[in-house]
């Protein structure tokens, strides 16, 4: 599962005078509640959220992401 890398993310934003959730969000064009998600690592980022992510806060993509371990039963 790919999740979003929250500490570099949040890092960004704050950089960028966006230190609040909903203020990424926007900026990501998705809901509060989907960034929320994201943030929780509860579901895996759209192409769409990355590359506007990327864009406002000059993010890689490939620093934006990062692999989940697949849980073992």
């Amino acid at each position: 599962m790919v999740l979003l890398r929250t500490d570099l993310l949040m890092k960004s934003a704050a950089e960028a005078g966006h230190a609040l959730v909903s203020q990424i969000a926007e900026t990501a064009g998705v809901s509060e509640s989907t960034m929320r998600r994201l943030v929780k690592g509860e579901t895996t980022p759209s192409t769409t959220t990355l590359i506007a992510l990327r864009r406002m806060y000059g993010v890689s993509l490939d620093d934006l992401v990062c692999e989940s371990e697949p849980e073992t039963a």
